[in-house]
């Protein structure tokens, strides 16, 4: 009697079942990916700028 209603929402097709484990398959692996290169992002660090060789010297013969 009520159950025809319901079998649209609750009861899907084996094929509906597969395309749906597949996107989420797909969902996940990209967010995966995703992540991944995020984490590579963070991860670089700046360069230390290396100081020009006058401040060297004018430091130098300050010391002495």
């Amino acid at each position: 009697t009520g159950r025809k209603g319901k079998e649209g929402v609750f009861r899907t097709p084996k094929e509906e079942l597969k395309r749906l484990r597949t996107d989420g398959r797909e969902k996940n692996e990209n967010n995966q990916e995703e992540k991944k290169k995020k984490g590579k992002k963070k991860k670089k660090k700046k360069k230390k700028r290396v100081k020009k060789d006058k401040e060297r010297e004018s430091r130098k013969c300050t010391l002495r």
